[in-house]
């Protein structure tokens, strides 16, 4: 059922389009119905231009297997070229952004380690070992 009404219309707007568009139809003049059919040349003019440019249809066939073979080989490169530059894990570090690591903030202001050093003596003690 369903399909019936949609051919129907499709069929109304096809007939529907096959009416003369309005501003389309334009009365023949008086003088254009009374003039003459038009002259129509024979058609061995056209088969003497074909015949003449048939040496550069052999010429265009044959470049056109040319430029098919340098197109093919210009695919095969640029797929060659297509391939990733660098590892994913590096691209994905370098697109995140370079990030500092964190500041330490030292508590002795003269610039040496606080806490114990290895062995277990404070480093700013007298007799500790470095």
């Amino acid at each position: 059922m369903r399909l019936t009404f949609l051919a129907a219309g499709l069929a109304i707007l096809a007939l529907g389009g096959c009416e003369v568009p309005r501003g389309a139809v334009s009365p023949i003049s008086q003088r254009a119905a009374q003039a003459p059919a038009p002259a129509l040349i024979e058609t061995a003019r056209f088969d003497a231009a074909l015949a003449s440019a048939e040496p550069d249809t052999r010429r265009l066939e044959a470049d056109r297997d040319a430029l098919a073979a340098r197109a093919a080989a210009l695919q095969a490169r640029a797929a060659e070229l297509a391939v990733p530059v660098m590892p994913t894990d590096e691209r994905a570090r370098l697109e995140a952004g370079v990030t500092s690591p964190p500041v330490v903030s030292d508590p002795d202001p003269a610039g040496g380690a606080s806490g114990p050093a290895p062995g277990g003596t404070p480093a700013s003690s007298p007799g500790g070992t470095r």
